[in-house]
């Protein structure tokens, strides 16, 4: 039994006549017309037989296909020629048992798949959301698999999230994650992640602590990243722990969450406003030339920031442990001016779909420990206030 979305445009005859194939050649359907009738009074249908042969034994094959609605059925058995009379003496007896008194129409005007290609265009585009939530709420009638259910009810809880509804947000949300489960999450992986992701942050926000941590668990098992080699996250821990330093890493600081980069590489990102500071650990420690010309370098390549002025205090780190080696801390601050752009290239935010605005500075957390180095960057913005946020990761952070 499964679902065939063309029938809907056919009339009678062009359904008909799309079962053809299954008929045969002529003495073929003289033979069909003796096997058993599908119970089914008044829909399109066909049987037929076709003989088979394999390493020398004789095979029959009986097909037997019903439309209804926008669903098709499609039995096919197979039985040696011997078998022929029982085989269609029992087929009878079972056929007689089989009962089809409705269909379900899974869409209304448009297929989901054409709805689905609809909303995924406004997804990706930035900006796009409030525009795919609002088709995803318009097609939620039509969804009726796990997959469809999961997805739209997805696109409509981070629309809620993004437009500050999020007790509506919560419930569209917890009506996705069920889904998605019995489904086995997302062939693509992005949209579940999505879904936890946003999830997660609503139960921080509203003070669901227990259940946050849960759900950012398993936003975090979710991403494929080689930054997980050395590291793991104990049973019922809320930390990301480096098993050579014990260097810590909580899966939830304020309102960052953490996720993973490449190798060593990870970033806590503030999903409401979609600002990231970024993480490395276990680089080689180097002189502090060879360090400011480096990150000035990365800046201008990476970033395209052109920095100015450094100015460099103390950082006192949070250690995992004492040890008889210092642990160093510092904190640089570079001015930064917008830099060359690569042609056709465009800073545009995903959520707002704008021109992002260009930081005022860049701050850079550094700390060396036995000649390894850890190091937290964040954009500091007009106001302050992400410089401030940063410095609390900075300090929850266990160097």
């Amino acid at each position: 039994m499964y679902y065939d979305e063309t029938q809907r445009g056919r009339d009678a005859t062009q359904r008909q006549e799309s079962l053809k194939r299954y008929q045969g050649t002529p003495a073929e359907q003289v033979r069909a017309s003796a096997m058993p009738d599908l119970p089914f009074d008044g829909l399109t249908s066909v049987k037929g037989r076709a003989q088979w042969e394999d390493s020398g034994e004789q095979g029959v094959r009986g097909i037997w296909v019903a439309l209804r609605g926008d669903w098709r059925l499609h039995v096919a058995v197979d039985f040696s020629v011997q078998d022929e009379a029982q085989a269609m003496e029992q087929l009878g007896k079972f056929f007689a048992t089989l009962q089809w008194q409705g269909e379900h129409p899974l869409f209304r005007e448009r297929t989901m798949a054409e709805q689905d290609r609809a909303i995924d265009l406004h997804w990706a585009t930035p900006g796009g959301w409030s525009k795919a939530g609002e088709l995803a709420e318009q097609a939620l009638p039509d969804a009726f698999f796990a997959l469809e259910i999961a997805r739209l009810n997805t696109f409509v809880g981070v629309s809620q999230y993004r437009r500050g509804a999020l007790e509506d947000a919560r419930r569209s949300l917890e009506k996705a994650l069920p889904a998605w489960q019995y489904n086995g999450g997302d062939p693509d992986g992005g949209i579940y992640q999505t879904a936890l992701d946003y999830a997660a942050d609503i139960a921080y926000r509203q003070g669901r602590n227990r259940e946050a941590i849960a759900l950012n668990r398993t936003f975090l098992d979710w991403q494929e990243s080689d930054a997980l080699w050395g590291w793991g996250i104990p049973e019922g821990g809320n930390a990301l722990i480096n098993r050579a330093t014990g260097m810590q890493l909580p899966m939830r600081v304020g309102t960052y969450r953490l996720s993973y980069g490449s190798a060593n590489r990870f970033y806590y990102e503030n999903v409401q406003t979609g600002v990231q500071l970024g993480l490395s650990a276990g680089l080689d420690a180097s002189s502090d030339d060879e360090l400011e010309s480096m990150l000035r370098a990365f800046m201008a390549g990476q970033l395209q920031l052109q920095a100015g002025n450094v100015r460099k205090t103390t950082f006192v780190p949070k250690s995992v442990k004492r040890e008889a080696a210092p642990v160093v801390g510092r904190k640089w601050v570079f001015d930064v001016t917008k830099g060359v752009r690569d042609e056709g290239v465009a800073d545009v935010d995903p959520i707002t779909g704008a021109q992002r605005a260009t930081p005022i500075a860049m701050a850079f957390w550094i700390v060396d420990r036995k000649g390894q180095r850890s190091l937290l960057r964040a954009p500091v913005m007009s106001g302050g206030q992400t410089e401030t946020e940063a410095n609390q990761v900075a300090q929850a952070l266990s160097w």
